[in-house]
């Protein structure tokens, strides 16, 4: 009896180490994470647990990069499955990752999974450096006011549902329609809140005329406006949120009502396309 538990058991365990795909050139890190070394550095600093991880990523899909980091935030592993694949990592090593949608979620990036198809996210990611919780403290005070926003935004994204992302500005639909979608040379007409993200509204229309613009006009609307109008329909509402590159810039606006890298956020309804 006791010899066919044990069989009934290496059977099971043979299954399941079956069910894991092998991938040509990557090695299986953990269930769901496989990992490539494409250049390493056999002397450099490496991972400790509970590091603070600074390195550049770009996310791939159908052979394009969809999102990319353009500065060095540290973030800190928030699953055993990434703890894991850093452990195998030195400074100055990259990486080719594949990486289930599950645990890149677990992750969060500041950048939503929902339109990849594909079971395995590609990531192409280079170690620039681990911190030390000293480190990373000492890292935030030295910090430009760019990083400083990029942080505060990646934080902000985790606590929304639904989010979609064009062009670098993310957004919400809170009401849709069938109606017709914007088009260049449209005369549309909306109502908008302009906000911090800490809730402070500079800007409205609402309880006055809706705002007048034909879309693709120069100069009427914020870049980062303009990116999302193209995606909405008539009579929809959409929550925009517009990071500094793609709305006042590293100088703010020209009246100092919005201080340099500041994250915007709209609430803005189209009333009407013409």
């Amino acid at each position: 009896m006791e010899l066919k538990k044990i069989i009934i058991i290496l059977c099971g365990l043979l299954f399941l180490y079956s069910c894991q795909e092998k991938i040509e050139g990557f090695t299986l890190i953990d269930e769901g994470v496989y990992l490539k070394l494409l250049s390493f550095e056999d002397e450099a600093q490496s991972y400790q647990n509970g590091d603070f991880v600074k390195a550049s990523f770009s996310v791939c899909h159908e052979e394009k990069v969809i999102y990319q980091n353009f500065k060095y935030i540290p973030f800190l592993p928030t699953n055993k499955s990434f703890d894991l694949i850093f452990t195998h990592l030195n400074k100055g090593d990259s990486v080719e990752l594949l990486v289930s949608k599950s645990i890149f979620n677990d992750n969060s990036f500041g950048f939503s999974s929902k339109k990849i198809t594909s079971d395995l996210i590609k990531i192409n990611m280079k170690i620039h450096d681990f911190l030390s919780e000293k480190e990373y403290d000492v890292f935030q005070k030295q910090n430009d006011e760019e990083l400083v926003e990029q942080q505060i935004l990646r934080n902000y994204l985790t606590t929304e549902q639904n989010i979609e992302e064009i062009e670098g500005v993310y957004y919400v639909k809170l009401q849709k329609t069938n109606d017709n979608t914007v088009q260049k040379g449209d005369v549309i007409n909306i109502q908008y809140s302009g906000s911090f993200i800490n809730g402070v509204v500079f800007d409205t229309t609402f309880r006055k005329q809706p705002f007048e613009l034909v879309y693709g006009t120069p100069n009427q609307v914020i870049e980062g406006l303009e990116k999302v109008l193209k995606v909405l329909k008539n009579g929809e509402k959409a929550k925009i949120i517009i990071p500094s590159q793609f709305a006042f810039g590293e100088k703010g606006s020209s009246t100092g009502l919005i201080p340099p890298y500041s994250t915007v956020i709209y609430n803005l309804e189209i009333i009407n396309i013409k």
